[in-house]
């Protein structure tokens, strides 16, 4: 089945100290990631269950090769593996690196699969009932352009 991707943007806080940007949410099929893993550990009685909050922040700076390079699973070594992606963060402190929802994303002819979702701090879980999600790649592409396009948007409007 394919799915339709989305991001729920937050803007970042307006100071002198913070570049203006976005945190992003994934959205599937009009349902936020933070909501569809929460119910599935909740329903798979993992202790604790969620605690998942926005994960990436991307600035008004960034170049659409670097958001294709994240979303590809194109990664710089040392940080993440090649081929992962992580998706959300901790929903208390912000660290992405705390509390991180991580996947492999591949593509295959004209679609991008999301799947082999894990838990870092908790290897022993098993979310192998979690996705897969397909996407087009053409609809992948409109989404990270339609993202990039916002950070941008965000730039022309400083003050």
């Amino acid at each position: 089945m394919i799915s339709k991707l989305t991001f729920h943007s937050i803007p970042h806080a307006r100071s002198q100290k913070v570049i203006p940007g976005l945190t992003v949410i994934p959205v599937i099929d009009r349902n936020s990631l933070i909501d569809m893993v929460t119910t599935f550990e909740t329903e798979n009685l993992f202790e604790p269950a969620g605690g998942y909050g926005p994960g990436i922040d991307f600035y008004c700076s960034q170049r659409f090769k670097d958001l294709e390079n994240f979303f590809f699973g194109r990664n710089d070594p040392g940080v993440i593996d090649e081929g992962k992606i992580w998706l959300l963060g901790c929903s208390g402190c912000g660290e992405l690196g705390c509390w991180p929802l991580i996947c492999s994303v591949s593509t295959a002819g004209n679609t991008v699969v999301w799947d082999r979702f894990h838990q870092p701090h908790r290897p022993q879980r098993d979310y192998s009932q979690f996705g897969a999600f397909t996407f087009t790649l053409d609809q992948y592409c409109a989404v990270l352009q339609e993202l990039h396009t916002n950070l941008q948007s965000l730039d022309e409007a400083k003050p």
